[in-house]
């Protein structure tokens, strides 16, 4: 095995550069708290932190989205017919992710993959993305 230490500022240009190939999601201080956004030119990367104040889970299963779309328009050679909207399957991967929020993907997983029941579009986000943690060296006092 071989072992690659980086500096931050490495690592920020590392990332920088799968942004060809990857939606990146780093945690960005906003205001007192911390966030996942996506990582556009501009964006500062703040790895020191110790929890983001909402749950990186959005990223995959969405508080509301579109599902489906008609058009009422009987001009419309489509009209009335029910027909999925886009959704974006592109990869993506969620860097800076603490242990616990990770193994919380694999709970609410089950909720949505499981033998009796598979939610196509929460299955096809959740396997478009890449979840790169980072360990708690002094975990929160609220940590389990």
């Amino acid at each position: 095995m071989t072992t690659k230490i980086f500096s931050t500022e490495e690592w920020i240009k590392a990332l920088q550069g799968l942004t060809e190939a990857y939606r990146i999601y780093v945690p960005v201080k906003e205001g007192d708290f911390h966030v996942f956004e996506a990582m556009d030119e501009g964006t500062e990367p703040d790895f020191y932190f110790q929890n983001t104040r909402l749950s990186p889970k959005s990223l995959v299963y969405p508080q509301s989205e579109r599902m489906f779309e008609y058009s009422l328009d009987d001009n419309d050679a489509e009209a009335h017919i029910i027909k999925e909207s886009d959704k974006d399957y592109s990869p993506r991967a969620v860097v800076g992710i603490r242990p616990c929020d990770a193994h919380a993907f694999q709970i609410v997983k089950l909720n949505f993959d499981n033998p009796e029941y598979r939610d196509p579009w929460w299955i096809k986000r959740f396997e478009a993305t890449t979840l790169v943690g980072l360990g708690c060296n002094n975990p929160c006092s609220t940590c389990f």
